[in-house]
Parts: structure tokens; C-alpha cells; sequence
């Protein structure tokens, strides 16, 4: 906790610094700055030496209330009666809940906001008062709701652009506030306000610039996990501003550090929860880095199986990248670090639940061909809706049939072709291959076996047979696909 107290002052008992604003001191100026500087002293000295007694004897002689209305009176006026007024809230705030309760209920939450508006761009200030923001709101919703309804989520985007500021050396203590003051924030109450504040662009830019500062990418990534978590459009938000190139950036950077290791993992899975940035991650390969973190540092941490496991679910259910991805995780091992998670000793039955479908999907991807139900994606739903359209899923069953039909031989630019006549049933599709067309056998031949063709809801198929005669029977492998939505 960055600031210091005056030796000087604590030598001061609160009580007399009370009197003295009681006796007509709060009408002047330089009284009423030296009591603020008074109380941050005291205050601090307090909580520096975990003097709990100290601490309570502030709030019962009337500190609280006295400081709010000093601040209602002067902070305009004078940045000092800001910088210190916003210090002593920070310091009883800093490590009590029920002092945060009281100090909320006395107005100190909308003082806090009025004093950054009074001074934007003053490094004293803003760095006091996004820090007392960030402990007044620490696990308390009460005045997180307190803070948004007083347009608390506008002014500290404002003056979280000071931590863009890098020529200044309190840019860093202003980015780490206001990324923790967001990440206390982040209620579903609260989710249009941010939204609107421009608090995902702030976020994003603050951890792209300061990505290779611990301190201040710890605080980023507890914002990113606490906006990503909300809606559609906040995640939507963060991908297009670069949240994904960001988190993976970071991710690789403090692999050290395990929290920040957890959070990003969590934010990419809740960012994966988007389409569009389900397909990001995929390009990026995400998931190799995600798997190897399970395999090499969250095996046996906390939560680590099950953030690692729901990330990786996500991105091979949502988007229109996630054949690649499945194949992706194929090709990175997942099935023998997967296996070896279920048996973790910190995996939970979600954890375990995840893994599970996550194989199940790998295991059984290539028997998908001969008629299975398959599970393709997410490729439809609230995320392009705004929130207005229920979640869709797409699945798809492919029926192969081996049989002979009719066809005729046509020669062009590309080559020899043989079209067979087909009769598709509504709503289908018709995959063809000719496995061997001379001779009508299928087993001997000389032509190569080509892929499917996809050839949409048409009676007439081209099939990919060379070497065929006009008028012949030919053998064909067809696949007939039906295509259901379902609603969620």
C-alpha cells in the first residue's frame, strides 16, 4: 500500500483534530487541509501497526462523518483536502469489512467519485482515490452498486487514462488501482455501465501497456476475468479490443506467477464462450498453450483442472473453428494429458465432467462419418444477438450408403466425370465419392479415390469418378446429411 504518515502527526489524538474542525476550524482552508492531513497519518499509522483499537477509535469520534462533509465543502477547491480525504478512506477500508460497510453507508463512495471528477489528471489525487474505489468495493457489492449508480464506473474510466501516462512513475499504482477497482466491480448489476464507460477498452489498453509489469498485470487480469464473465457484449467487446492476443501474450510472460496463470486460463474461458473469439483462440492456438500449462504447472493447483478443462471445452463447442480445434487438441496430445488429469488429485467432479466430454468428443470425432449425432458447434445464438435470440446448437447426423444408379460420362476442361442421379430427401445433403468406377467394382479399378463433394440439396450429383463409360452403371459411396437446430 503505497503513501506514508507524518511522524509529526500521530503524535496528534483524533479527538483534538475533531474539536479543533468542531470550533469553527471546518470554515477555513488551511485547518481543514491540515486535519485531512492529520487523519491520513493517523490512519495509516494505524493500519501499518495492525491497531485495531486505533481503528475503531476513528470511527466512533465521528472521523467518518467529519471527512465527508470536509470533502462535500472544500474538495473543489483544494487537491489536498482530495489527496488526503481519499487516502483515509483507502486506509479504513484497506482491511476490514465492516469498516467498508460503515463507510459506504456514510457517503463515502460517492465523495470518493466527486473528488476524481474535481481533480482528472492530478496524479495525487487519482492515484488516492482509485485506490480507495478498489478497497471500498474489495468483496463488497453494497458499494460496488453504490459506486455505478453515482457514475462511478464513467469517472474512473476518466481518470484510469492517467495510467496510460507512462512518462509519470504514478501511472503504474493508477493502472494497478483502476484494474482493481474494475475487477471489484464487475457485478451482472453493473454490466451496462461498464459497458458504456468504456471500461473493456480502458482495461485492454492499460494491460497491453504495462503486460510486462507483474504487479499491474495481476490487477488486469482480475479485470479481464471479472468483465469477461458477464455478457455477450462485454466479450464481444474485449475480443474486438485485442483481449485475446493480450491474455495469451501475458499468459506466456508470468507463468511463474500461478494466480495469473489461473486467471487467464479462466479469461480465455470465458471469452471462448464468443464465437468470434472462440475462432481467435483457435488461430492463435490457445489451446496448446492451455494444455501446456495443465501438463506442466496446474496439474495440481487449485482450480487448475477444472479452469484448463472448461477452457478447452469451450473451444471445441463454440465458433466455426472447431473442427480445427478438435484436430488441434489431437495433434497436442490432449488425450494422454486429459487421462492423466481425471486422476488429479485437485480435480473436482466438474473438472472431471469436463475432461470427460472433452474425450468423448476427441475419441469418437472419426466415427462421426458413419452416423453418428454429432455435436458441431455453436454457431448460432445471443452472442450475434444481443442477448435478444435463445442460445442454438447445430447438429448434424451423415448417413453412408454404397449404391448403383444411372450415370453419364461428360468430359471437360478438368477432367472426366461421371453424374449420377439422385433422389434427396428435403432438408438433406448429398456427399459423393467413387471409390472405383471401372468395371463397376469398388475394390479394383485404376482411379484414385477422391474426397467428398458436397453438393447441396440437388437431385443431379457430380461425382469425382474418372475413366467411366457413357451410359454405365457406376458404384458410388453417398453420404446423406440432415441438419437440426436446437434450441437451448
Amino acid at each position: 500500500m503505497s503513501g506514508k504518515y507524518d511522524q509529526e502527526l500521530i503524535g496528534i489524538e483524533p479527538e483534538k483534530v475533531i474539536e479543533q474542525l468542531e470550533n469553527g476550524g471546518k470554515d477555513r482552508k488551511d485547518v481543514v487541509e491540515w486535519a485531512c492531513k492529520a487523519f491520513a497519518s493517523i490512519s495509516m499509522y494505524a493500519v501499518e501497526g495492525k491497531d485495531v483499537d486505533l481503528q475503531c477509535r476513528i470511527l466512533d469520534i465521528g472521523v467518518c462523518e467529519m471527512l465527508i462533509t470536509i470533502l462535500s465543502r472544500w474538495c473543489a477547491e483544494s487537491s489536498i483536502v482530495g489527496v488526503y480525504g481519499c487516502e483515509t478512506i483507502r486506509n479504513l477500508a484497506f482491511n476490514s469489512q465492516d469498516f467498508r460497510e460503515f463507510l459506504g453507508e456514510t457517503g463515502a463512495c460517492e465523495m470518493v467519485v466527486f473528488a476524481l471528477s474535481m481533480h482528472l489528471g492530478d496524479p495525487l489525487v487519482t492515484e488516492m482515490g482509485t485506490a480507495a474505489v478498489a478497497h471500498l468495493t474489495k468483496f463488497d457489492h453494497k458499494n460496488s452498486y453504490r459506486f455505478a449508480s453515482c457514475d462511478g464506473c464513467e469517472v474512473l474510466a476518466q481518470a484510469g487514462n492517467f495510467g496510460l501516462n507512462i512518462r509519470d512513475p504514478k501511472c503504474f499504482n493508477v493502472a494497478a488501482n483502476v484494474c482493481f477497482s474494475f475487477s471489484y466491480l464487475s457485478e451482472a448489476s453493473n454490466a451496462k455501465k461498464l459497458l458504456d464507460s468504456g471500461a473493456c477498452d480502458l482495461v485492454c489498453a492499460l494491460s497491453k501497456l504495462h503486460i510486462e509489469d507483474s504487479s499491474v498485470f495481476f490487477c488486469a487480469s482480475k479485470a479481464l476475468c471479472g468483465l469477461s464473465s458477464l455478457t455477450s457484449e462485454i466479450r464481444e467487446c474485449l475480443g474486438a479490443e485485442g483481449g485475446c492476443e493480450i491474455i495469451l501474450q501475458g499468459l506466456e510472460m508470468h507463468k511463474s506467477n500461478m494466480e495469473i496463470l489461473r486467471d487467464c486460463v479462466e479469461i480465455i474461458m470465458h471469452l471462448s464462450l464468443s464465437p468470434n473469439n472462440s475462432v481467435k483462440f483457435t488461430k492463435l492456438e490457445a489451446a496448446k498453450c492451455i494444455l501446456g500449462c495443465l501438463d506442466q504447472n496446474l496439474m495440481e493447483e487449485e482450480l487448475g483442472v477444472e479452469l484448463c478443462s472448461g477452457a478447452l471445452l469451450n473451444l471445441i463447442v463454440y465458433g466455426d473453428e472447431i473442427k480445427q480445434g478438435r484436430e488441434n487438441l489431437i495433434e497436442y496430445n490432449a488425450l494422454s494429458i486429459l487421462r492423466r488429469a481425471k486422476s488429479s488429485t485437485r480435480a473436482s467432479y466438474r473438472a472431471r465432467e469436463n475432461v470427460n466430454r472433452i474425450l468423448s468428443m476427441l475419441e469418437n470425432d472419426g466415427k462421426s462419418a458413419y452416423g453418428e449425432n454429432v455435436l458441431v458447434g455453436v454457431v448460432l445464438g445471443s452472442e450475434y444477438k444481443k442477448g435478444i435470440s435463445p442460445l442454438k446448437a447445430e447438429l448434424r447426423r451423415t448417413r453412408y450408403k454404397y449404391f448403383a444408379c444411372d450415370s453419364e460420362h461428360n468430359s471437360s476442361d478438368d477432367g472426366d466425370y461421371s453424374y449420377g442421379n439422385f433422389y434427396v430427401a428435403s432438408g438433406e445433403d448429398v456427399e459423393t465419392k467413387s471409390e472405383s468406377s471401372q468395371n463397376n467394382s469398388i475394390s479394383s479399378g485404376n482411379s484414385t479415390p477422391l474426397p467428398f463433394n458436397s453438393h447441396g440439396n440437388r437431385a443431379r450429383a457430380r461425382t469425382a469418378s474418372h475413366n467411366t463409360s457413357n451410359n454405365s452403371m457406376d458404384e458410388y459411396l453417398v453420404g446423406f446429411e440432415s441438419r437440426n437446430i436446437i434450441e437451448m
